[in-house]
C-alpha cells in the first residue's frame, strides 16, 4: 500500500526540461537527460504524484517510474493501459523498424503535446545521419502532425502492409554472412593465383629473352677471308 507521504523516484528520460505542477502553488522542473539513457530524477511524494496526474504527465509518457514500482503506482493512479505508454526507446524502434502495432500506436495519439515526443525522437534520428527511416514512415509522421494541428483527433491514416519493415530472418542473415565470407576467401585465392601466374609468366619471358640473346651470339660467324682452293 502506497502512503501519501512516501517518497517515490520520478524519472525524466527526455533530453529537455519537463515542468510539472505538484500542488496548486508548487511545481518541479526536471533537468534534461544527458543522453536519453540515464534519466534525471526527483523524489516526489505520492500526494504530489497524484496531483501531477491531473495533467498528462504520466499518461503521456513525459515522466516515468522505476520498473520495480511502475505497475503498483500506475494502478493506484487509475492508469489501466500503462503498458501501452511508449517510452523514447520504443518510439525510436517503431520509426526504424515499423510494425503494424507500433505505427498504429503512433497514429492513434490524440494529444498534440504527446505527439511532440514522437517528432522529437524522429528529428533526433534524422540529425544523427546514420539512421534509415523509410519515406512512408516520414509521410505518416508528417500527416499525423498536420492532422493534430488542424484539431483532427481521429486519424484518417490507414496502416498497410507496404508501410512495414521487411525483416530478414536471423537464419537467412547468418547464411548471407557465410556466403559473403566464402566469396571473399575465393576472391583472395583467385588474386593469389593470378599474382603467381603473372610472376611465372614474367620469369619465363625473362628466361626466353636471355636464351634468345645467347643463341644469337653463338650463331654469328667470325669475319675472315674464304679458304683458298689449292687445285
Amino acid at each position: 500500500m502506497i502512503t501519501q507521504a512516501e517518497k517515490i523516484n520520478v524519472l525524466n528520460y527526455n533530453e529537455n526540461k519537463v515542468s510539472v505542477m505538484v500542488s496548486p502553488t508548487d511545481s518541479f522542473t526536471f533537468e534534461p537527460s544527458v543522453d536519453g539513457e540515464i534519466p534525471s530524477v526527483i523524489p516526489m511524494t505520492f500526494e504530489q504524484i497524484r496531483y501531477a496526474n491531473n495533467y498528462n504527465t504520466f499518461r503521456g509518457g513525459f515522466l516515468f517510474f522505476e520498473n520495480s514500482r511502475a505497475k503498483e503506482i500506475y494502478e493506484e493512479l487509475g492508469i489501466s493501459n500503462w503498458g501501452n505508454i511508449l517510452n523514447n526507446k520504443e518510439i525510436q524502434d517503431i520509426l526504424l523498424n515499423p510494425t503494424y502495432e507500433g505505427l498504429k500506436k503512433i497514429v492513434d495519439i490524440k494529444d498534440s503535446a504527446v505527439f511532440e515526443r514522437v517528432r522529437a525522437a524522429f528529428h533526433k534520428l534524422k540529425a544523427e545521419g546514420t539512421n534509415d527511416i523509410s519515406v512512408r514512415v516520414q509521410q505518416i509522421i508528417s500527416t499525423r502532425y498536420k492532422e493534430l494541428q488542424n484539431k483532427k483527433v481521429t486519424t484518417s491514416i490507414v496502416i498497410e502492409k507496404k508501410d512495414l519493415a521487411q525483416s530478414v530472418p536471423n537464419q537467412e542473415v547468418e547464411s548471407l554472412k557465410a556466403e559473403n565470407k566464402a566469396m571473399q576467401e575465393q576472391l583472395a585465392n583467385m588474386q593469389a593465383m593470378m599474382e603467381k601466374l603473372l610472376a611465372q609468366q614474367a620469369s619465363t619471358s625473362t628466361t626466353n629473352t636471355s636464351d634468345a640473346k645467347k643463341n644469337s651470339t653463338t650463331s654469328k660467324k667470325s669475319p675472315g677471308r674464304p679458304k683458298k682452293n689449292t687445285e
